[in-house]
């Protein structure tokens, strides 16, 4: 029990580096975004914050806030590069779905179908 408690201490802490990352990209674009920008970049530190907070309290009442921040997330389509759309999956499925055990994607799979499982992976 303490050495997986140890692992998700370790995972929240990687997790939390790469969406600090991604959280200061977009800071440095929103002196040159829209308004709109600007409203989907504060969702986006909104769901990443959400995600954070609610890796140690997986509790059923609140699914459904996390599940509104991602469906604003997804209706809004922020323009992100592939890498970070790629990245906000993996961090999506962890959230919802916890490790991913599903078997690696052969070749014949697809390039984008590889990268998710790999973002879910990491």
């Amino acid at each position: 029990m303490r050495e997986n408690s140890n692992e998700l201490e370790e995972l929240m802490r990687e997790k939390k580096k790469q969406l600090d990352d991604i959280e200061s990209e977009i800071k440095n674009k929103l002196d040159k975004s829209t308004n709109s920008k600007k409203m989907m970049a504060n969702d986006l530190i909104q769901l990443k914050n959400y995600t954070i907070d609610n890796v140690n309290r997986q509790k059923n009442n609140d699914e459904e806030e996390f599940e509104g921040y991602a469906k604003k997330f997804k209706i809004k389509k922020p323009n992100l590069r592939n890498d970070q759309q790629i990245e906000i999956y993996g961090l999506y499925k962890q959230a919802r779905e916890g490790d991913n055990i599903a078997e690696k994607p052969g070749i014949l799979s697809g390039p984008t179908t590889r990268r998710k499982w790999v973002a879910w992976e990491a």
